[in-house]
């Protein structure tokens, strides 16, 4: 549907439209045909300067050119675009002239006007080592690295041309108010960015050339130090992993069931007739997003599962050894229900840090999974964590010591890596992770890449659990859970299972004293959490004060404990579950 001159205008302001939006539609439009004629153009020219140089050079010369720049700039790819860009624009012959400059002494007086001041342009091209530093509505500036000069280039590819801190080496050439690269380019980290100028910055040293001699001179050998594949500090960012595997035979299923859902650490992540998968999770946080509909469970996951319900194995997989033993002895007070079979281990070489970081995901219905990457990658940012490139110092350490330019640089790497990541699993970079977040943190200054940047708002909150459930009592403890006067409304208090658990520990196999002793104490200290510890969640939010001063103050625990003797055995037992709980990571 077309819109007349006098018709209102579509955007809503109440004016005719011949008077508002029509103009900016017509600019627009014009734009778009002098940027179509001048991509056109390009495209004629550069074949007219290739069609130039073939007829000039032997074939061979021109094989030999292409080998030498594959072996220089350690090239795989299958078509010649980049060594053309580097006959045409970088390479001297034996006249000392750059194709370009050669094509315009022999033949600039046969161009057409157009064509001409193109030509003409080309040859005062310079190359630049450049880096993206600001994101606008129409433009991306980026930065000349040496010079410091900001370039406003036109956005050609809406999706891997928004990546943060995109860096290349490239020609800039004008059109009308903005920039245009010229060529191919590729697109590389500011990490590479920033290692490829300290090599250009000594061959300009040793050679006594300047920053354009020096870009042009080793434009193969740039590629190749961009494109990263063997730099040493990504090396230092590297660790030796191994996969730890055990397998586990279920002996009783029915108990191994009980154990998993009554283990407040695992997370049961599917689970139906032939298999149930679950994870071992730690240190639960809430992430919110000003962009979201909902929030982001996340945990740091030191195992996972997967129990075979057909063969009745369990199989779990863990990457440090630290947290394979605590493991095996959760697995060991099972009382033989799951029965370990065997064990491997598998290096899987050296790997960064984040690629084992493994890490436990609840995304709540109605929230894109998206939400769940990017609450991920904005919790391994390490704020407070040792960054082994660093000296082991965390960003927070970098800034106080007055080396906030080295937090910024890894930040800087951080953001980019995130976004290429997200273009390649998502081809969308509508909602990016939060840098900003962490940067007014640390009083950096905001990246101007990050989803509706300062307005962006992002929060990372500790909390108890992701879920609850019911506490699963089979058959064999219901006596147990009787003896400590637990019912079916109390028995999924926090502390019922463990009670119940340093309670068997203590008087199976035992005298029928110790079992009246532990009954009698145990009874009145779940007695006492019932009526002074209900405000707490944990073990550790009872604080000090329940066992120092609560729990020896209750009405009920001093009339079951009258005498000075009977007291002295009721704090015996609170020792031992005080001790028990320390043992097992509880307190």
């Amino acid at each position: 549907m077309t819109i007349a001159r006098n018709d209102l205008c579509h955007c809503g302001s109440g004016k005719k439209y011949k008077k508002c939006c029509m103009q900016k539609d017509e600019q627009q439009e014009a734009y778009a045909l002098k940027e179509e004629r001048f991509h056109e153009q390009k495209e004629q020219l550069v074949h007219a300067v290739e069609r130039f140089l073939m007829n000039q050079v032997s074939s061979d010369e021109i094989r030999k050119l292409e080998r030498e720049f594959t072996e220089r700039a350690d090239h795989k790819r299958k078509d010649a675009g980049f060594a053309m860009f580097w006959r045409i624009f970088f390479f001297r012959y034996e006249n000392g002239l750059r194709g370009i400059e050669w094509f315009w002494e022999s033949e600039s007086h046969a161009l057409r006007d157009e064509m001409k001041e193109m030509a003409e342009r080309w040859v005062k091209l310079t190359p630049r080592l450049l880096m993206a530093v600001d994101l606008k509505e129409d433009v991306i500036v980026y930065e000349d690295i040496h010079t410091k000069e900001q370039f406003p280039c036109a956005k050609e590819n809406q999706g891997p041309d928004l990546i943060a801190w995109n860096s290349t080496i490239g020609l800039l050439e004008p059109m009308v108010d903005r920039y245009y690269f010229n060529g191919l380019r590729g697109m590389y980290g500011p990490e590479e960015l920033y290692e490829t100028y300290d090599k250009v910055k000594s061959w300009m040293t040793d050679e006594g050339i300047s920053y354009e001699e020096a870009l042009r001179r080793y434009y193969p050998e740039i590629l190749a130090s961009l494109n990263g594949k063997k730099s040493p500090k990504k090396d230092q960012e590297a660790l030796p992993v191994t996969e730890f595997t055990y397998i586990y035979d279920v002996v009783e299923p029915e108990v191994a069931s009980a154990l998993i859902q009554n283990e407040p650490e695992f997370t049961i992540d599917h689970w139906d007739e032939r298999k149930m998968n679950f994870s071992w999770t730690k240190n639960w946080q809430e992430y919110t997003d000003s962009e979201a509909p909902g929030v982001v469970r996340i945990a740091d996951e030191y195992a996972s599962f997967t129990w075979n319900r057909v063969t009745e194995t369990i199989t779990m997989t863990a990457f440090h050894l630290r947290y394979v033993n605590p493991m095996l002895r959760k697995m060991v007070e099972s009382d033989g229900a799951i029965m370990l079979r065997e064990d491997r281990e598998k290096h899987l070489g050296d790997l960064p840090g984040a690629i084992y970081k493994r890490q436990s995901l609840k995304v709540e219905h109605g929230t894109p999974k998206l939400f769940g990457t990017l609450a991920q990658q904005r919790r391994l940012i390490p704020v407070d964590d040792p960054i082994l490139l660093y000296g082991n110092r965390s960003l927070r350490g970098l800034v106080e010591q007055g080396e906030g330019h080295l937090a910024e640089r890894w930040l800087k790497r951080s953001e980019n890596q995130s976004h290429v990541m997200l273009w390649k699993d998502q081809q969308d970079l509508s909602v990016t992770p939060d840098y900003n977040a962490v940067r007014r943190e640390l009083g950096l200054p905001l990246s101007p890449f990050v989803t509706s940047r300062e307005s962006r708002v992002t929060t990372l909150e500790s909390i108890e659990s992701h879920d609850e459930r019911e506490t699963v009592v089979i058959e064999a403890e219901v006596p147990y859970y009787e003896d400590l006067g637990f019912t079916d409304e109390t028995k999924n208090a926090f502390y019922a299972r463990d009670l119940v658990r340093f309670y068997r520990e203590k008087v199976d196999g035992k005298s029928d004293s110790t079992k009246r002793k532990y009954k009698k104490a145990l009874y009145a200290i779940r007695g006492a959490l019932e009526r002074k510890g209900s405000y707490a969640r944990s073990w550790e939010e009872l604080g000090d004060g329940f066992w120092t001063e609560a729990l020896f103050e209750d009405e009920e625990v001093q009339a079951q404990y009258p005498r000075l003797v009977q007291f002295h055995e009721f704090s015996s037992v609170v020792k031992a579950l005080f001790k028990w709980l320390r043992s097992k990571g509880l307190l």
